[in-house]
């Protein structure tokens, strides 16, 4: 058995690109690197004390693989893999059902289901677009009052469905409405405004009502619930991998478990060699692969130095490590591209294997696309 290991919270780590990320994940403990106190190889009776979370239901079941591959084939129980995106009935009617069960009576109202939901939004829809408003004039309320086919309330009762996912999961609301547009606009604002009186004042009557929740609200709630539980401390080791906490409910569990004695975050491929100006300015642009993580990471009050590397047996080749560099580098910031004037020469590492593909559009480049991971999927070994 191996000395347990002495660290300092919290425990925060990444994977590198260049290595698979739950293969590594899965390695690192199953061989017993599992770098936090007591970090012994598990036994057939100790793995599934080890709490691991997710960011999706496919990772689940992609890291349940892994363990089996690790594990040459041979019938083990697994640790405990839970989804932080939404809530994974599968892991529920096995691992921990009565835990579910009980979270969902201490709650109180269960969340409602997504087909409900929407024919709930599309019949609220018609009703409001038949109904304008009682001070309206004649005029404003033809103006105001919409006609629209079962397929359109369908379709408008999805996006109002995404739309409060969104707003609820980031934690705002919709009190400021009123004053968001400029006077110009004010004549049509009122129009968007009335409609979405659906999500301020009609929906939230029709949830109580019913005695049902929305399923972001039910998950924020589970997730301050669990993140309650683990900040008074766990016996046994618990990680959440994989996620950047871009939602705050999230990002607050990520916290509290890599300040945990037997906790660990791993985030996904940080990238720690991009320049202090670049990173800076990721921290703008929302489309950059970094955002997310340097969004958590200023969330958590830490750095880029404050992440460690997660133990791996994979070292990684030269052709990885300056393909990695290539890929940060071409997806460098706008603001911050005249840093490309100081490349002098591509290492040849990076370009070894790579194809430049020229297409007339983007339906000819999603075909090539298809044809080349149809091509890999069907080659034995890749």
């Amino acid at each position: 058995m191996k000395a347990p290991k002495s660290l300092t919270a919290p425990h925060l780590y990444t994977i590198p690109p260049s290595a698979p990320f739950l293969s590594t994940l899965a390695q690192a403990i199953m061989s017993g690197d599992l770098p936090l106190p007591g970090g012994t190889k598990p036994d057939p009776l100790t793995l599934p004390q080890v709490t691991i979370y997710l960011p999706t239901r496919r990772a689940a079941r992609a890291l349940r693989e892994a363990f089996l591959a690790q594990g040459g084939g041979e019938a083990m129980l697994l640790p405990r893999i839970h989804a932080l995106g939404q809530a994974d009935e599968d892991a529920a009617l096995i691992l921990e059902a009565e835990a579910f069960s009980a979270a969902d009576g201490a709650l109180g109202a269960p969340a409602i289901p997504t087909l409900r939901r929407r024919l709930a939004l599309m019949r609220l829809i018609r009703a409001q677009g038949a109904a304008p408003a009682a001070e309206a004039t004649e005029t404003e309320a033809g103006a105001a009052r919409w006609h629209l086919s079962p397929g359109q309330a369908s379709s408008l009762a999805s996006d109002l469905a995404d739309l409060m996912d969104v707003v609820e999961s980031e934690e705002i609301d919709f009190s400021a409405l009123d004053a968001l547009a400029p006077d110009d606009l004010a004549a049509h604002w009122d129009i968007t405004v009335r409609f979405l009186k659906i999500v301020t004042e009609h929906w939230p009557q029709y949830l109580e009502d019913n005695g049902l929740t929305s399923p972001v609200t039910r998950r924020n709630l589970l997730m301050a619930r669990e993140t309650a539980r683990l900040g008074r401390g766990a016996p046994y080791p618990v990680i959440a991998a994989g996620s950047t906490g871009t939602v705050p409910a999230t990002a607050r569990l990520l916290g509290t478990i890599a300040n945990l004695e037997n906790g660990a975050v791993v985030l996904p491929g940080l990238d720690r060699d991009m320049d202090a100006r670049a990173w800076d300015a990721a921290a703008e642009d929302q489309t950059h692969p970094q955002f997310g993580l340097h969004r958590l990471l200023g969330r958590l009050g830490l750095s880029r130095d404050d992440v460690r590397d997660w133990p791996s047996t994979v070292t990684p080749t030269a052709h990885s490590v300056a393909r990695a560099a290539l890929a940060s580098e071409a997806l460098r910031p706008a603001e911050t591209t005249d840093a490309w004037r100081d490349l002098h020469q591509v290492p040849a590492a990076a370009l070894d294997g790579l194809e430049r593909i020229d297409c007339p559009g983007e339906k000819e480049e999603a075909e090539v696309i298809a044809l080349m991971l149809r091509r890999t999927l069907e080659t034995p070994g890749r």
